[in-house]
């Protein structure tokens, strides 16, 4: 009974302050940054491995081995985003955000698809 008062706590805490918008998009800002970083990773790599061509080139696991890496990061930034939002902004969430909003004295505006 104690668990689901304090993670109802957090939730409300996340909806009314606007936290939870801001970590989701700290998430998928997240994502995107590991994903360029891993395409400037490699465009630097093929430049080195063209101009220079070292006898190391042949070494190639490590390219592989940071792209997967860098892959899982990704895939983890996303899912972590889309289940916090999911649990804070979800379909079955709908009620109750409009209730924690009431709670918390916000007042619900309308959205731009509703106008």
């Amino acid at each position: 009974m104690r668990r689901s008062g304090l993670m109802h706590t957090i939730r409300r805490i996340l909806l009314t302050e606007y936290m939870g918008a801001i970590l989701i998009a700290l998430l998928v800002s997240d994502a995107f940054i590991a994903f360029f970083g891993a395409i400037a990773q490699q465009f630097a790599y093929h430049s080195y491995l063209h101009r220079y061509k070292p006898w190391t080139a042949v070494l190639v696991a490590e390219q592989w081995n940071s792209l997967l890496t860098c892959g899982a990061k990704i895939v983890l930034y996303l899912i972590s985003a889309y289940l916090l939002a999911r649990w804070l902004y979800g379909p079955a969430g709908g009620k109750e955000n409009d209730a924690v909003a009431e709670h918390a004295g916000v007042e619900n505006e309308p959205s731009a698809l509703e106008l």
